[in-house]
């Protein structure tokens, strides 16, 4: 069966290799995303047109390991084919980490997490302590790109805080909340998942078990729940009445609860549309 695929650079050689020969490693940066693999499967069946995988071959293995291009294969996969193309790519683990990176960074289509492990997988490389601060890591990281291609200068271009975050929530959800997180579609957004690991203990649970049971649609409207209800302005100032009166002698004392039955009735009559007692 003919299938194009994207045109290669000189010298590049383009191997026809059998899907079964291809092994997926359990570490990847980027989480496959069923629907997405779907849409390239159904794309590829259509018209044969794709871009060739990455594999490498690691010395005394069978096989080849994939580097780039989950998607492609499981959209292949999906397509019905035997075989798809493929470049071969130093086996080295830095040089498949850094093609992995760079050509996760150059998509749009992963969520925070997959940000977050493409960062963290950076800093790896940049041997960033674990507990260095944000000025330590992005420093670190804009120097081991150094001399990289323009796809890593354009990941560089979030700020130096949002690499740090990014660092943060990898090391913070543990693999199964990430997992719920992207299966309720709250996955996306940095923010909201700064915020929720910035919780303390007790609430991150508070909030979790929310999130958990799915009555929200966002992170933002469970961390809302947490969140007490607002006073109403008259609980206010009867608050502030109450106080008052600590040293009030008895005529000022009947003049309060004069205040405080106007008070009262004003909060009836709001609540009832403006029907309270006269």
């Amino acid at each position: 069966m003919n299938m194009a695929a994207a045109p290669k650079s000189a010298g590049e050689a383009i191997l026809r290799l059998s899907l079964d020969q291809i092994s997926v490693p359990a570490d990847r940066l980027r989480a496959l995303k069923p629907d997405q693999a779907a849409a390239i499967g159904a794309a590829i069946a259509a018209d044969r047109q794709y871009d060739a995988i990455a594999v490498a071959r690691l010395p005394g293995k069978a096989g080849y390991v994939l580097v780039d291009g989950l998607h492609r294969l499981e959209g292949c996969r999906a397509a019905g084919l035997a075989e798809i193309d493929a470049r071969l790519v130093p086996a080295d683990k830095e040089s498949r980490r850094r093609q992995e990176v760079l050509s996760a960074w150059a998509r749009a289509d992963h969520d925070a997490f997959d940000k977050a492990a493409q960062v963290a997988a950076m800093a790896d490389m940049a041997q960033v302590p674990a507990d260095a601060d944000d000025e330590v890591v992005a420093s670190a990281m804009i120097a081991l790109t150094a001399g990289w291609d323009e796809i890593a200068c354009e990941a560089l271009g979030i700020s130096r805080r949002s690499l740090f975050n990014y660092l943060k929530i990898h090391r913070f959800y543990t693999e199964a909340q990430k997992a719920l997180l992207r299966n309720v579609g709250m996955a996306a957004e940095l923010v909201p998942l700064i915020r929720l690991a910035a919780l303390p203990p007790e609430d991150f649970a508070l909030v979790w078990a929310i999130i958990e049971q799915r009555p929200v649609a966002s992170i933002a409207e469970a961390l809302a729940m947490l969140a007490p209800a607002p006073e109403p302005a008259w609980a206010k100032q009867k608050a502030k009445v109450l106080k008052q009166a600590a040293s009030w002698q008895p005529h000022e004392l009947r003049e309060l609860i004069d205040e405080l039955r106007a008070l009262y009735r004003a909060a009836t009559a709001s609540a009832s549309g403006g029907r309270g007692d006269a």
